[in-house]
């Protein structure tokens, strides 16, 4: 099935940025939070003697010199996971949740979705440490059940990629809608194949396709009986091509240390990789930290996750 081409498939509603810090700071936090946080990354920082109280330069000192070239497609998958918890978040992207939230209640016929108070978007999965703790955001899933089956909520926070909880005025609690997030091969959404590696009740997608355009669709695919909603960006939307340059400049960073003179001639794009090169030497999560509070500025409807701690006495 050709995303584009479905009847189904129209464009998503992607709104217009405000606020370029905020914007860049999240693509930059994405990128060094899926590196600090992510279990499942070829190379890590994890494995260093001084973690989590680790340095830019700890890691490149310890592994091949080509090493984030093969970090790049993991980045790119999940990196961008990490990207969409927030950006989905953000007030630009409340067209995009609006389009989703409509199009989960008509294919479930159920009608109050729209009418919850507040939502925020999770990080999901047991392979990130950003994912602990999502079981105490929520009090049910969604959908209730399906094909006679009802959800296993462990089981979902553990092995989805993301999670949207919906906020409802009590006595209706708090409703969980996870869903897979496939940031380098989008194409395997549409596929039964994929899916049967899948939970049934993972009922969001989010994907990036080698497209012909620069565009981004919403569309419904009923694979196996189950209705689902994909978010779809061709690879070369602005959105893909700015987390792809935030990883080619991580690239040449690492590869050439914090003396690089590489710029981009953007001021804002350049106002955080400075701070990330000028850091080179300082605690990646106090500079990971300090990136959050540029993403929470006055742009977020829901709130990023709290700061990691900072543990000045490795004995503490």
């Amino acid at each position: 099935m050709a995303f584009a081409q479905s009847q189904l498939a129209t464009p998503l509603n992607v709104g217009i940025i405000q606020n370029f810090k905020s914007y860049w700071a999240t693509h930059f936090y994405a990128v060094l939070e899926c590196l600090h946080s992510h279990r499942a990354l070829t190379f890590t920082p994890t494995g260093l003697p001084c973690y989590p109280h680790w340095k830019l330069r700890d890691l490149r000192a310890d592994l091949p010199f080509n090493f984030f070239d093969q970090l790049d497609s993991y980045l790119q998958n999940w990196g961008f996971q990490y990207f969409m918890s927030i950006f989905l978040n953000y007030k630009m992207s409340s067209g995009i949740v609006d389009q989703l939230i409509g199009r989960l209640s008509q294919l479930y016929n159920i009608s109050f979705l729209a009418r919850h108070t507040s939502y925020r978007f999770f990080l999901a999965g047991s392979d990130s440490v950003l994912s602990e703790g999502l079981l105490d955001e929520f009090t049910e899933v969604f959908p209730y059940q399906i094909n006679g089956m009802r959800p296993d909520a462990r089981r979902l926070a553990q092995q989805s990629d993301i999670c949207l909880v919906l906020s409802f005025p009590i006595p209706y609690g708090r409703l969980a809608v996870f869903g897979e997030v496939e940031g380098l091969h989008g194409h395997g959404l549409s596929n039964e194949s994929y899916w049967k590696k899948k939970l049934s009740f993972c009922v969001i997608a989010i994907g990036v396709i080698d497209g012909a355009g620069k565009g981004a669709y919403i569309l419904n695919t009923f694979i196996n009986d189950i209705p689902r909603v994909n978010l779809i960006f061709e690879r070369k939307h602005p959105v893909v091509q700015d987390f792809q340059r935030v990883l080619s400049y991580m690239r040449i960073l690492f590869s050439e240390g914090k003396y690089t003179k590489m710029k981009s001639g953007d001021e804002e794009f350049d106002f955080f990789f400075n701070k990330v090169r000028q850091h080179w030497d300082g605690y990646t999560i106090e500079l990971i930290n300090d990136l959050k509070t540029y993403c929470d500025d006055g742009e977020l409807i829901g709130v990023i996750p709290k700061p990691i701690p900072i543990v000045t006495d490795i004995q503490a």
